[in-house]
């Protein structure tokens, strides 16, 4: 898997583009073992409030909006279970 098979997930929650600082939780949100893997409890050392996991793109979608998108249920579950 994307996920674990790298040596620190930082990558995923904090990700320089042009544009600023990004997440890859949006374009990984159609795949919900990526998502799973990424709001996992190993992972909490890595969630900054700084940088959030969820917000509006320039194209005005959220996460949760991609992966309603592709039918992913159950991404949309575990991101709303982690917002909660």
């Amino acid at each position: 898997m994307l996920v674990r098979s790298q040596p620190d997930p930082k990558i995923f929650f904090k990700v320089f583009l042009e544009l600023g600082f990004q997440n890859m939780v949006a374009y990984l949100a159609f795949d919900s073992r990526s998502i799973k893997a990424l709001l996992g409890k190993e992972n909490e050392d890595f969630f900054d409030s700084k940088y959030p996991l969820f917000f509006k793109n320039k194209d005005g979608k959220s996460s949760i909006d991609v992966a309603l998108q592709n039918n992913q249920i159950r991404s949309v579950s575990l991101m709303i279970e982690y917002i909660v």
